[in-house]
């Protein structure tokens, strides 16, 4: 993920594979993304929502199977 500190409004790029080009859904610290840049195969870029924790973790879940939690700060 990119920023490694994340910041209420601000954009976050989460980089892998396997992601869908639209259905993802990204929870942070587990507060639900809700506005989306865009979404590639290897890419998704989202605004970071409001409420979330001060260190948590990002988790991707596409068709039902869930990412590893990447934690952050």
């Amino acid at each position: 993920i990119d920023p490694s500190i994340l910041i209420s409004g601000n954009e976050i790029t989460i980089s892998g594979t396997n992601f869908g080009t639209s259905g993802n859904t990204v929870t942070i610290g587990g507060v639900a993304v809700t506005t989306f840049t865009s979404q590639t195969h290897t890419e998704i870029v989202a605004t970071i929502p409001a409420g979330i924790p001060c260190s948590g973790n990002v988790v991707v879940t596409v068709c039902g199977q869930s990412s590893n939690a990447v934690p952050y700060t």
